[in-house]
């Protein structure tokens, strides 16, 4: 009989114990670009919520932006839009830019990105 309680307390705290971790993965908050501390709003002088608004406008334009590339299907292009979507960000937000070294580092990428993909802000609408 002691043999059953000891397998009964397992399991019950083996299921609540997967219930739990289950409960916090559903829960939890993936952090976004408009994140705070998160990149790009960390190199801006703006709001979470300017952010999440300018950040909403730029999917559409970007995956046309990537369209014009004729990638073949599977092509992972999650990538593309995300750099692409920053850039159309920093082009809207750019007198707000700080000037911290990391983020200088940041815009010395963007700006090389957009110059080898041939990005402009009138190709991204």
């Amino acid at each position: 009989m002691n043999t059953y309680l000891r397998v009964g307390a397992f399991i019950a705290i083996m299921v609540g114990l997967v219930g739990y971790m289950t409960y916090k993965y559903m829960t939890e908050v993936t952090p976004t670009p408009c994140t705070p501390g998160q990149f790009p709003i960390s190199c801006y002088y703006v709001s979470p919520k300017l952010c999440d608004i300018v950040w909403s406008k730029t999917e559409d334009k970007c995956n046309d932006f990537v369209k014009k590339f004729n990638l073949p299907p599977g092509r992972l292009t999650g990538p593309i839009v995300f750099q692409c979507q920053v850039a159309t960000m920093d082009a809207a937000l750019s007198s707000k830019r700080k000037g911290t070294p990391e983020c200088q580092d940041k815009f010395n990428e963007l700006d090389s990105w957009k110059q080898r993909n041939g990005f402009s802000v009138d190709d991204s609408h």
